[in-house]
C-alpha cells in the first residue's frame, strides 16, 4: 500500500468508524508508512457521528495540519466542511466514498 512521500508532513485522518477489521489495517499501514520521513499522522473516530466528525475536522484543522484523509459515514453532509477545509490551503482527500458537491484532491 502506497501513500506517497510524506516528509514532515501532518496528516489528520478521520474515520468514520475506527473499529473494524478493514479501518484498523489501514490505520497501521498508514501510521507506519507517515511515519518513515518524520510524518505524523492525527487519527481521529467519529463513530458515524455526524456532529463528533465535524468537531473532530475542526480541531484537526486548528492543529494545523498539512493533509486530511476522510472516510465519511455520511459524503453528502460533508460538502460544505471539505469546502471550509480546503479554504484553510489544506489538501483533502476522500477515501473510500467520495463527497458530493465538495472538491477534493
Amino acid at each position: 500500500m502506497s501513500f506517497g512521500p510524506t516528509s514532515g508532513l501532518k496528516i489528520g485522518v478521520v474515520f468514520k468508524i475506527l473499529f473494524e477489521p478493514r479501518w484498523e489495517l489501514d490505520l497501521a499501514a498508514r501510521k507506519e508508512k507517515a511515519a518513515e520521513p518524520g510524518g505524523t499522522s492525527l487519527v481521529q473516530d467519529a463513530a458515524r457521528d455526524a456532529t463528533k466528525r465535524v468537531s473532530l475536522i475542526e480541531n484537526l484543522v486548528n492543529q494545523g495540519i498539512d493533509a486530511m484523509v476522510l472516510t465519511p459515514a455520511d459524503p453528502a453532509s460533508l460538502a460544505q466542511t471539505t469546502d471550509k477545509v480546503r479554504a484553510a490551503k489544506i489538501t483533502v482527500i476522500a477515501h473510500d466514498e467520495p463527497i458530493p458537491g465538495a472538491l477534493v484532491d
